[in-house]
């Protein structure tokens, strides 16, 4: 099986990982991915046989989080991005698993990378922490 990772935004990390005898290894180079590549991406993932499952950094509105100041005017492209990923994953029967942000950090040391925050262009890194996060969370792979 394959465990796609994904960091929504304008650029969208994706990683794809596979186990072996528990060991988290790469199933395809990661990539950041523009909104058209994105959608191709989606589109061929759609087709391929092998079974996967995509894991999410979700969006949700923090409540201490001012709408008024911090979102006014935003076109909310994370949503956007999300609402994609999870019609592909409806439409080819993939489960889809959404994170919290918050688990970012704790998946950078599983994956035994240095997670720095408020870093900018770390897109596929994210979505790889994210990935082992769930892998190692439900016991189903190590920690690198």
């Amino acid at each position: 099986m394959i465990y796609y990772g994904f960091d929504p935004g304008k650029i969208t990390g994706v990683v794809g990982m596979e186990i072996d005898n528990k060991k988290i290894k790469p199933a395809i180079m990661p990539r950041n991915l523009n909104e058209d590549r994105l959608s191709a991406f989606l589109d061929e993932v759609g087709i391929i046989d092998q079974p996967c499952m995509f894991i999410v950094e979700g969006f949700w509105l923090e409540p201490y989080k001012n709408p008024k100041t911090n979102l006014a005017w935003d076109d909310m492209i994370a949503s956007q991005v999300i609402g994609a990923i999870r019609h592909v994953a409806r439409r080819n029967q993939i489960e889809v698993i959404l994170q919290k942000n918050s688990v970012k950090p704790v998946g950078y040391g599983f994956a035994n990378q240095k997670y720095t925050p408020g870093k900018k262009g770390t897109h596929w890194q994210d979505a790889m922490a994210h990935v082992y996060y769930y892998l190692v969370n439900e016991k189903l792979g190590l920690p690198a």
